[in-house]
């Protein structure tokens, strides 16, 4: 007969014939009680030594129950496919794993990246479909070697993740979903954590993710890579991916969530140009733009953000993109930060309304279809409808318009009660152009710029009467003004227009201003060969020791951190700095370490230095911080320019 052991006092020591498989129990006094030592999991009040014996002693429906952390150690001895793959799991029914407060921390198991071997396969290839649960658990899969799954998850089988917090690293895949679209992923109030080193954070699949936060990072493919994905109220993150960062067919964004995909698709267009095409990619050729649409899909963004910026391809060309295929459709109810395109030989038109400089609507519609083009309203103006294409062409709000190709709407304003007017000159720069709301304005206008770097290029800042301004807008003052742009090309150095590549000081002001060291006397120049004050000097180690000096009352902060970290004594602030004065002060900052006061005589005027900056000195010249000016002359009691500073800082920061 069946004999089931359920606890209670025993005669008979031969008990133990009848404990179960693997589990954790042992008889102390004639009772058997559950070993604290060795037991993992529960099953139906019943303890297993590893999770892999908890989960075979459970029925469908079951929940097995951690009782301690799970490890490498304790997991159950990985099993091996007919391919050869190991799997450290294998679950065939349908279970819920319980946290109860207690972690998983696994490895993939042995050689991974070739036999692609695998953490938790749910489902099998034997065709056991199956659905894991797991609630409150806080889950750790590394790759070993290069790389591994972490969850392969089978045709008609489910993942349901709730309250959970997973982490991912160094792996080939997080998700391989391995029947497609007929395996599910349901991902609900749970953090993921995913560094993918080695290919995608997910392959296909239908996923919900809902109430989460999802960060995905260093795919060394593609980031989300899904058949279909709904993401609700959630918040997802997609950087450094190599290929796309989103790609699937159906992807709906929704219910308050902001999407981000950044600095990613380094390595498109993949293939390349002259390899073989990709069947798999959404034009038939080549994978080229950070988020891509499959045919016949759809990209739906209501009440959600979808951010794209800071993606460049393996040409260093922005790529901040949504590509749209052809029979796909684009519904948005949202906003979207990025550009759309579409196939060139298919009928979708792409239709952007810009407003007051910024991307106001982006939609997709067939051509010789009509859109409706909305109603704004802005205080103080009038809304007078919307200039198609920079023509002449107005189409009033509310009003139907037939597309026949791509098209740009920019919303019209006038204001209301215009007093005198002063005219708004544009002297257009290279590699841009610029574009203003109004040609004259009224003071106290406020007055919109729209700068468009060229291709390869990005705005640095605007100028108005040859400042440079915060943002893309200004005040219009009462008088007539003229605006302007500089455009960097993307990568570039900090553009002074004092600094060249031929000038000696070139990578140190570049070092100074990269750092946070020093600023530009403006916006656009260094002035290196401007004088420093001491008060200048105190300000620029303040910064380097973690000091945020700012703002009106600079001097006085600057000069009370000089005094207490015994830098200086805070006098004759505004007296220009020499050369031995700020050795000393970065003698003093590095501590004043021991040195002999020598090395003086190799220049003609050596004994000029001053006797209580002699160690500072010396120490300078044999740290290599200070030189010479040539000639033999070291100059120690001569005014320091700031391009003096920039080299002293850089060579005292990198000693």
């Amino acid at each position: 007969m069946d004999i089931t052991v359920t606890g209670g006092t025993f005669t008979d020591t031969n008990v133990g014939t009848y404990f179960p498989e693997n589990s954790a129990l042992e008889i102390v006094d004639g009772k058997v009680v559950t070993n604290d030592e060795t037991a993992v999991a529960e099953v139906n009040g019943v303890p297993y030594e590893t999770l892999r014996a908890a989960i075979d002693a459970a029925d469908p429906g079951d929940t097995v129950t951690l009782v301690a952390d799970v490890t490498d150690d304790n997991v159950g001895t990985p099993m091996e496919n007919k391919d050869g793959e190991k799997t450290t799991l294998i679950i065939e029914k349908d279970i819920t794993i319980n946290g109860n407060n207690h972690s998983i921390t696994l490895t993939v198991p042995e050689d991974s990246y070739y036999t692609r071997n695998q953490v938790i396969s749910v489902g099998h290839k034997t065709e056991k479909p199956a659905t894991l649960t797991l609630n409150d658990v806080n889950l750790t899969i590394s790759g070993k070697d290069e790389g591994g799954d972490a969850f392969d998850v089978w045709a008609g089988s489910a993942l349901n993740v709730n309250n959970s917090t997973l982490t991912f690293k160094g792996l080939t895949s997080a998700f391989t979903m391995q029947g497609g679209a007929e395996a599910k992923a349901n991902i609900t109030n749970t953090t993921i954590n995913g560094d993918i080193p080695h290919g995608n954070f997910s392959n296909g699949g239908a996923w919900v993710i809902e109430d989460s936060d999802v960060t995905i990072t260093n795919c060394a493919s593609h980031g989300l890579s899904v058949g279909t994905a709904v993401i609700d109220n959630s918040i997802v993150s997609i950087s450094n991916a190599a290929y796309c960062g989103i790609m699937g067919t159906d992807i709906s964004i929704i219910n308050g969530s902001t999407v981000t995909v950044k600095g990613s698709g380094s390595k498109l267009p993949y293939p390349a140009e002259g390899e073989e095409p990709s069947k798999w990619a959404p034009d038939g050729e080549s994978y080229k733009r950070v988020v891509e649409v499959k045919k016949n899909g759809s990209l739906e963004v209501d009440d959600a953000t979808l951010n794209l910026y800071g993606n460049v391809n393996a040409s260093n060309e922005p790529i901040n993109t949504i590509y749209i295929s052809k029979g796909s459709e684009l519904i948005n109810n949202g906003t979207i930060n990025a550009t759309v395109t579409v196939p060139e030989d298919s009928d979708m038109c792409v239709v952007v309304f810009m407003a007051d400089g910024a991307q106001y609507d982006v939609q997709v519609v067939d051509s010789g279809k009509s859109v409706r083009v909305p109603t704004l309203s802005k205080s103080g103006y009038t809304f007078t409808g919307w200039r198609v294409n920079n023509s002449n062409t107005i189409v009033r709000g509310g009003e139907s318009y037939t597309v026949n190709g791509n098209a740009t709407f920019t919303a019209v304003w006038n204001m209301i009660m215009i007093p005198d007017t002063y005219d708004i000159a544009v002297d257009q720069p290279a590699h841009g152009t610029v574009d203003v709301s109004f040609s004259n304005a009224s003071q106290g206008s406020v007055i919109t710029v729209t700068a468009t770097p060229d291709e390869g290029y990005e705005l640095v800042y605007i100028t108005v009467d040859g400042e440079p301004i915060s943002g893309n807008s200004f005040v219009m003052p009462d008088h007539a003004v003229e605006v302007s742009a500089l455009f960097a090309e993307i990568g570039k150095e900090v553009n002074f227009v004092d600094v060249s590549r031929a000038d000696w000081f070139y990578d140190y002001v570049q070092y100074v201003a990269q750092n946070g060291l020093m600023e530009g006397t403006t916006r656009t120049a260094f002035e290196p060969n401007a004088s420093m004050t001491r008060a200048m000097f105190w300000t620029v180690l303040a910064r380097i020791d973690g000091e945020t000096i700012t703002g009106d009352a600079w001097k006085t902060l600057a000069q009370t951190w000089a005094v207490e970290s015994g830098i200086s004594d805070g006098t004759n602030a505004d007296a220009l700095i020499t050369r031995e004065q700020m050795v000393t002060m970065l003698y003093r900052f590095a501590n004043s370490p021991e040195v002999a006061a020598t090395g003086f005589g190799q220049f003609t005027d050596g004994a000029s230095v001053s006797d209580y900056a002699a160690d500072a000195v010396a120490w300078a010249l044999s740290e290599g911080i200070l030189t010479g000016m040539g000639d033999g002359i070291l100059a120690p009691q001569g005014t320091a320019t700031r391009a003096q500073a920039a080299a002293m800082l850089m060579r005292f920061v990198e000693a």
